[in-house]
């Protein structure tokens, strides 16, 4: 018995919104979808820019230490960690449905993004 295989729709764009304080994996999530060429990314500004993972180590005298063990980057080797995703398209989330209306968010200039990515 064969299990059934969901289509996936990998044509239409994505729009990823993102602000100042989407942080940690809703970054990671944004900068691979955009660096992946598979969405665009709208906001005002940069994500928040947490980009490291930390680790707490005991100490043998009862103390702690944290130290960084990794860092995440975007498809491109681009730094999150202090500088966040860079919106595409930058407009503030407020105002994306009169972005739409005006014609400066639309899914031709979506498509026109990520095929020129």
């Amino acid at each position: 018995w064969a299990q059934p295989r969901l289509a996936v729709d990998t044509q239409t764009p994505v729009f990823v919104l993102v602000d100042k304080k989407s942080a940690s994996a809703s970054e990671v999530l944004a900068g691979a979808l955009q660096g992946n060429c598979r969405a665009v990314v709208v906001g005002k500004e940069n994500s928040y820019g947490k980009g490291l993972i930390q680790g707490a180590f005991p100490m043998s005298d009862g103390s702690g230490t944290i130290i960084t063990v990794a860092k995440y980057l975007t498809p491109k080797h681009g730094e999150i960690q202090g500088v966040g995703v860079e919106p595409d398209f930058k407009i503030k989330i407020g105002d994306a449905r009169k972005a739409i209306k005006s014609g400066a968010l639309n899914l031709k200039s979506a498509q026109d993004k990520i095929a020129a990515c």
